[in-house]
């Protein structure tokens, strides 16, 4: 099965990467009709750590795949965050969405996140945003429908950055358990062990580096 898998350079599945000259990829053949879209290297490596623990893939693979990555100038989230923040925006720019750090003195999320909101302050996300790469997804689906909505995607991240999010979930993570026993312990009774669960699930492979030998 790890024969019909393989990576490819792509240009029409981001308009914001296109429009911010940021490479990209493709990650084919690991399910039908279906394609694992690689914005970044740690993107990379998530996908196949998932395909090494299916059996998708082999090791040997699996590093063949990463090279490809490599090769093709994918790069790291920082540096994809960089140069988002880095594209200029013209001043007179008129914002339809804004992002709202919550500031609910109730909340249990123990860690800064936040809504995008339209320009008259309702909520058009229904889930909180808590993460940068989160955010950059929903900024790519809005870049997607074209025109002024390319640029306001970029102005939107670009605001949503100054929130000081984690930039993904492993730093999510990062940031979680240094956190004071007590603080967590709230959170995870209010929010749910579960749920908290679901994310140490997620990410425990993030705590190794898929490297090239």
């Amino acid at each position: 099965m790890s024969g019909k898998i393989k990576f490819v350079k792509d240009k029409k599945r981001s308009q914001l990467l296109n429009t911010l000259g940021i490479p990209y990829g493709l990650v084919l053949g690991f399910k039908t009709g279906e394609a694992w879209l690689v914005r970044s290297l740690e993107a990379g490596n998530v996908a196949l750590n998932d395909m090494l623990k299916q059996k998708l893939i082999t090791e040997e693979a699996s590093q063949g795949l990463l090279k490809e990555m490599l090769l093709a100038g994918i790069e790291t989230t920082e540096n994809v965050i960089y140069k988002i923040l880095q594209f200029p925006i013209p001043n007179d720019f008129p914002p339809s969405y804004n992002f709202d750090i919550c500031a609910e003195p109730n909340c249990p999320r123990p860690l800064v996140h936040g809504h995008i909101c339209d320009k008259n302050g309702k909520n058009i996300t229904k889930n909180a945003v808590a993460v940068l790469t989160d955010g950059l997804e929903i900024c790519e689906e809005l870049a997607q429908l074209g025109g002024q909505n390319t640029l306001e995607a970029i102005r939107l991240f670009q605001h949503m950055s100054g929130a000081d999010m984690p930039a993904s979930k492993a730093d999510w993570y990062q940031r979680y358990k240094t956190l004071p026993e007590e603080t967590r312990f709230k959170y995870e009774d209010a929010k749910g062990r579960a749920a908290v669960k679901e994310i140490y699930d997620r990410l425990h492979h993030l705590e190794k580096d898929h490297t090239i030998n």
